[in-house]
C-alpha cells in the first residue's frame, strides 16, 4: 500500500485514534511498565537531589533524611543514596551511622569510588577525633563527595 491518502504506516487511518490517551500513543513503541518504572526512578533521583540540597543547606537534618528515605522507598536500593545518607550522618557527628551507610553502599556496589573515598576519609576523621557541623562539602578540612542518585559521582569534595 502506498503512502497516499489518509493511511498511516501502521495501517490505521488518521481518524481512527483510540481513547487511551498518552498510553495509547506510546503503547506501540514503549512498554508501559518500563515507562512507569522510568518515572519512578526519575522521582527517586529527584528525592535524592532534594536530600542533597537539604543536607548542603545544613538547616534541616530531618527533611534531608526523609528525602533520602523516600528516594530509597521509591527507587529501591541505591549505593549513591546510602553514600549521601552517610554524608548527612557525618554532618551530624553520627559517625557509626555514617559507617553503616557507607558499608551498605559498598555492599551494593563494591567499586563505588565515592563511597570508598568517603569511607577512607571518615575513618581518618574518626582517628583524628574531629567532629563536624554544618552542611558544606568539607568536613574539618577533608573534602567529601556525593552521588547524584544514579550512582554517578559529582565533582564535590566528599562525594554525594
Amino acid at each position: 500500500m502506498g503512502k497516499s491518502g489518509n493511511a498511516r504506516s501502521n495501517g490505521r487511518r488518521k481518524g481512527d485514534e483510540d481513547d487511551k490517551g498518552l498510553s495509547g500513543i506510546f503503547s506501540e513503541n514503549v512498554d508501559e511498565k518500563n515507562l512507569s518504572k522510568a518515572g519512578m526512578n526519575a522521582l527517586a533521583v529527584i528525592y535524592c537531589n532534594l536530600g542533597n540540597l537539604k543536607r548542603q543547606d545544613g538547616q534541616s537534618f530531618a527533611e534531608a533524611q526523609d528525602a533520602y528515605k523516600k528516594s530509597l522507598d521509591i527507587g529501591g536500593e541505591n549505593a549513591a543514596v546510602y553514600n549521601n545518607l552517610a554524608l548527612l550522618y557525618i554532618s551530624a557527628n553520627r559517625f557509626e551511622d555514617a559507617e553503616r551507610m557507607l558499608d551498605h553502599a559498598l555492599k551494593l556496589q563494591p567499586h563505588f569510588e565515592c563511597a570508598l573515598s568517603n569511607q577512607l576519609k571518615l575513618r581518618a576523621l574518626v582517628q583524628q577525633g574531629n567532629g563536624h557541623s554544618g552542611g558544606d562539602d568539607r568536613i574539618d578540612g577533608i573534602d567529601v563527595h556525593e552521588g547524584d542518585g544514579n550512582g554517578v559521582e559529582t565533582d564535590d569534595e566528599f562525594i554525594d
